[in-house]
């Protein structure tokens, strides 16, 4: 499996990390992208992003030089799965090892992907359709793009990018495959579940390139992210200091305790997308300032 990005000779000027945080994610992320955007920041003008979960659908947008949407102006869409399917004891399993995890190992996420394996895949084909839909039908963008999932029996990760031959849309689907509440994708025979049972972030996967700066955009921490935002936290911690050992400038951007008040700490909560649009909007134009 590809556990990182093959360094190239030239060294990027700056690297994008968005990270994985459900609807709100999404949303906290397109807002933040419009506010950097009228300040003159443009995600697309850099050299390479890593998109998780989350930040994989707003990172293809992105780099197709489309600004995601503010939710609210969104028509109403089916729901990707039946949640009438929702396997809860099976999903609040998941979620008990998701939050016992201190430092990721493969044998843990294994573990999740062991319950996720005997869980109902009937959508699938929706999910991946929603996920085209959202995407508006976009192929790999010309600029580096790596989209990270997790192999659900093996627990390591794997990188797509352009060059692996899969489908963008595809592979953002297994990127954002929340174990218990998405059903996992398949990929080349195998199946693949949330980058995010790894990392939120997987900003790690820079090192070998190792880029002058590194941004990294983090919606889920301690704040934002209910059981899982510990995690979260603890391995962009230990992402930013391998980073800057490796000698690159890491910047994170990620929501306060105020700002996460305005959301609240449910990561998949649609009604409150409009405020996590709004926050990152304001949060954008601030950082636009410091950025240019």
């Amino acid at each position: 499996m590809t556990a990182a990005a093959p360094a190239d000779d030239q060294p990027p000027r700056r690297a994008w990390v968005l990270g994985g945080g459900g609807v709100i994610g999404v949303a906290w992320e397109s807002g933040l992208a419009a506010g950097l955007s009228a300040g003159g920041v443009e995600v697309a003008a850099d050299d390479v992003l890593v998109g998780t979960s989350a930040g994989a659908i707003v990172g293809v947008q992105l780099l197709h030089g489309r600004l995601p949407p503010d939710p609210r102006l969104n028509r109403p869409s089916d729901p990707p799965v039946d949640r009438s399917r929702l396997d809860v004891q099976a999903l609040g399993k998941i979620f008990t090892l998701w939050r016992a995890m201190e430092v990721t190992s493969p044998s843990q996420v294994a573990a999740i992907g062991a319950i996720v394996r005997d869980l109902d895949r009937s959508g699938e084909p929706l999910w991946i359709r929603s996920v085209e839909d959202t995407l508006g039908g976009s192929d790999w963008p010309e600029q580096r793009m790596l989209v990270v999932a997790v192999d659900i029996e093996s627990g390591e990760r794997r990188v797509f990018e352009r060059a692996s031959g899969v489908a963008v849309a595809r592979a953002v689907a297994a990127s954002s495959s929340v174990p218990g509440l998405l059903p996992a994708v398949e990929i080349e025979g195998r199946l693949y579940m949330d980058g995010q049972a790894h990392s939120s972030t997987n900003a790690d996967l820079l090192l070998p390139l190792r880029p002058a700066q590194v941004l990294i955009v983090a919606p889920t921490n301690t704040h934002t992210g209910r059981g899982i935002g510990p995690h979260a936290a603890r391995m962009l911690g230990l992402e930013v200091e391998a980073l800057q050992q490796a000698g690159c400038s890491v910047l994170v951007i990620t929501p306060s305790v105020e700002e996460a008040h305005h959301f609240g700490s449910n990561l998949m909560d649609p009604a409150r997308a409009g405020d996590a649009y709004d926050i990152g909007l304001q949060t954008g134009h601030a950082w636009a300032e410091r950025l240019r």
